[in-house]
């Protein structure tokens, strides 16, 4: 509350039935009322989603090893990729370690980073040549490293 303004900020937990598919969404909502002598009024409103990560599908073991090895988006820059354990973890340079899990093949996500993709680019015989670091509509493109 600020005099007359009032200002509200909450989650709306949506459940629906799309064609007998269960949905489950969140949004992320901001409303400003404003106090009038007719009571209070509505004068703004944002709502924005609220992003989750994909499922993950497990990889294969010959295909985890595949995106294993050392991307560069500049000569200080590099992202490691290794194995860890059944799965894939990756380093930036001056980062800790994180988790990559996939959502399809050649495309990996960190968990709890829903807005950000890696996708596998591929060269014409099939070796994969480097990843675009997807952001929304936005990429970074780190080339494969000997």
């Amino acid at each position: 509350m600020y005099g007359s303004v009032a200002i509200t900020n909450y989650v709306q937990d949506e459940h629906e039935n799309y064609h007998a598919h269960d949905l489950h969404c969140q949004y992320r909502a901001t409303d400003t009322w404003i106090r009038t002598d007719a009571g209070w009024r509505l004068i703004a409103s944002q709502v924005l989603a609220l992003r989750t990560d994909p499922p993950a599908i497990p990889f294969r073991p010959a295909q985890a090893k595949e995106y294993v090895g050392r991307y560069g988006l500049t000569a200080e820059i590099a992202y490691e990729i290794r194995e860890n354990g059944d799965g894939l973890e990756g380093q930036q340079t001056g980062h800790k370690p994180e988790q990559l899990l996939m959502e399809a093949p050649d495309v990996l996500f960190v968990p709890g980073r829903p807005r950000y993709r890696m996708v596998f680019l591929r060269g014409p015989g099939g070796q994969i040549e480097g990843l675009a670091e997807r952001r929304e509509a936005w990429q970074l493109v780190w080339k494969r490293m000997p």
